[in-house]
C-alpha cells in the first residue's frame, strides 16, 4: 500500500472529528480539541477508527440532545417546506423567489446556530434538488418544464449547495463576531 493511501485514514479521521467538534458549545470546546489532539497518540489504524467513531458518537450525541438543535431541525424542516412551496409555483419569478428564500433561510439559520452552518448549507442547498429527484421517482410532474429536464436537471440543482453554504457561513460568522464584541 502506498504511503499516500496509508496517510489518508488519519487525515480523514482528523477532518471528520474536527468538523464535528467545531460546532460544540463554548463550554465543551476544549474537550473537543483534546479529542482531536488525542488522535496523534492513537497509532494502529483499527484503534484510530475505533477512537474516531467513538469520539464522533459522543460529540454528535452531545449536540443532538440540545434544545437549540431541536429548534434548528424544526426551522430546517420549515425552510424546506417553504422552498418546496416556492419552487412548485409556475410564476416567472419563482426561481428568483426560491433563491432569495434559500439565501435568507440559510443565513438566518447559520446566524441562529453558528455551529450548524455547514449542515445548514448542505441540507438546504440540496433540498430543491432532492425534491426534484423525488418528483421524478414518484412520477409527479411539475407545473412548469424545468430546463434541463429529467435527472440531469434535478442533479444540476445541487449547485445550490454552494450559495446556501456561503449564506449560512456568513450568518454564522456575523453571529460569532457580534458575540465576541458583546463579551
Amino acid at each position: 500500500m502506498s504511503e499516500q493511501v496509508r496517510g489518508l485514514g488519519p487525515r480523514l479521521a482528523r477532518t471528520l472529528l474536527s468538523a464535528a467538534v467545531a460546532g460544540l458549545p463554548p463550554d465543551r470546546a476544549a474537550w473537543g480539541r483534546a479529542m482531536v489532539a488525542e488522535l496523534d497518540a492513537v497509532q494502529p489504524s483499527g484503534e484510530l477508527m475505533s477512537w474516531t467513531v467513538g469520539s464522533l458518537g459522543t460529540v454528535l450525541g452531545l449536540r443532538a440532545w440540545r434544545w437549540s438543535t431541536v429548534i434548528w431541525l424544526f426551522f430546517v424542516a420549515a425552510s424546506i417546506a417553504l422552498l418546496g412551496f416556492l419552487d412548485w409555483s409556475p410564476s416567472d419569478i419563482a426561481n428568483q423567489a426560491t433563491m432569495l428564500a434559500l439565501l435568507l433561510t440559510a443565513g438566518c439559520l447559520g446566524f441562529a446556530l453558528p455551529g450548524g452552518r455547514l449542515a445548514t448549507g448542505l441540507i438546504l442547498g440540496s433540498a430543491v434538488a432532492l425534491l426534484h429527484l423525488s418528483y421524478l421517482l414518484l412520477g409527479v410532474s411539475l407545473p412548469y418544464q424545468p430546463e434541463p429536464s429529467g435527472v440531469p436537471g434535478a442533479i444540476s440543482l445541487f449547485v445550490l449547495v454552494l450559495p446556501a453554504t456561503v449564506a449560512a457561513a456568513v450568518g454564522g460568522t456575523v453571529r460569532r463576531r457580534a458575540s465576541r464584541r458583546g463579551a
